[in-house]
């Protein structure tokens, strides 16, 4: 090649060019160019597989004309398989080739000369999708527990929450969605930070097993008790999140200082007694959002969650 390319940038746009002609030294010089080699790594290029039988003489043939992948002044002018190795090499390369007999199965749809992507780039840009699909999802639920008791400790086993309950979609089904999307929303895209989320999540769902806190009505806080992925529980959290959702000019301030001092009574006295008397000042309006936390269908029950991981900073803990 009379004038070679002497960039990255060049050499994509001369190997472009069906015109141009590399010979070894040419080959050898750019293909040691880190530049280069991260340059054509990026590259989307047509060629035909290495894996048909059809095409090898014309695939590999320069191996007995000339060494290209030598150091640079060590290049012989004796081939670098001569036709007995020739021979062996190409005995062994077609058995390994599978292509025309996939395709005469019925196993590939697909032509010999296609398009080509080095995998290592298409797994590091598809790494960052933090995207969980179901079958990742699925993983995060376990088949068994340990669970302790006075003197021992033994193995639970968890019910499986994909299983369909009578006309209801699987609960970890229908918040996959609402839950990638509060992922992305809050920042928890780190390995650390998503298993911090979901190793607390799966906890309070009971192994995405539901929404609402076991025996709720008996607890000091209810009807405010724990919905949701991360258990929203008590007046002040459920306020807080729907003036994060807008809704506040919607809460009279009255009813809203009449929520928190009964709050502030009912966990003095241990009891939910002085929650239970500002149900009447609720709106239907308000009770209705308050149910939709842990609606299955809502995406209050994931949206609620990544409120209160913010609210809590609990990504610096996660960090740590």
């Amino acid at each position: 090649m009379s004038n070679p390319p002497r960039s990255s940038t060049a050499l994509v746009q001369a190997a472009a060019d069906a015109k141009q002609v590399f010979d070894g030294t040419d080959l050898v010089q750019w293909l040691g160019d880190t530049n280069v080699q991260t340059a054509l790594s990026k590259l989307v290029c047509t060629f035909p597989t290495e894996w048909a039988a059809d095409g090898i003489e014309q695939r590999y043939a320069w191996l007995k004309r000339t060494q290209p992948f030598v150091r640079i002044g060590e290049q012989s002018e004796t081939p670098t398989l001569n036709e007995t190795q020739w021979a062996a090499f190409e005995a062994h390369v077609r058995a390994l080739c599978f292509w025309e007999q996939a395709k005469q199965a019925g196993y590939l749809d697909l032509d010999a000369v296609h398009w080509h992507v080095d995998p290592r780039e298409f797994i590091k840009q598809f790494r960052k999708c933090g995207w969980l699909s179901e079958d990742e999802f699925r993983q995060f639920t376990p088949k068994f527990a340990p669970r302790a008791a006075p003197g021992v400790v033994y193995w639970e086993s968890v019910s499986d929450p994909y299983k369909s309950k009578a006309n209801q979609i699987p609960l970890p089904k229908a918040q996959l969605p609402h839950l990638n999307r509060v992922l992305r929303k809050f920042g928890i895209t780190t390995p650390w930070r998503m298993a911090c989320f979901f190793g607390n999540a799966l906890q309070e769902s009971s192994w995405l097993g539901g929404l609402v806190e076991k025996a709720p009505d008996g607890q000091r806080y209810a009807p405010w008790y724990g919905r949701g992925f991360l258990q929203l529980t008590w007046p002040k959290n459920y306020l807080d999140y729907w003036m994060f959702r807008g809704r506040g000019k919607q809460i009279p301030a009255e009813l809203r200082e009449k929520l928190l001092e009964a709050q502030k009574t009912a966990d003095e006295t241990r009891s939910n007694a002085p929650l239970q008397e500002p149900e009447g000042d609720l709106s239907a309006e308000l009770k209705t959002w308050r149910g939709d936390v842990a609606n299955p269908n809502r995406n209050d029950a994931s949206l609620s969650a990544g409120f209160y991981w913010a609210k809590m900073n609990m990504a610096r803990y996660a960090d740590e």
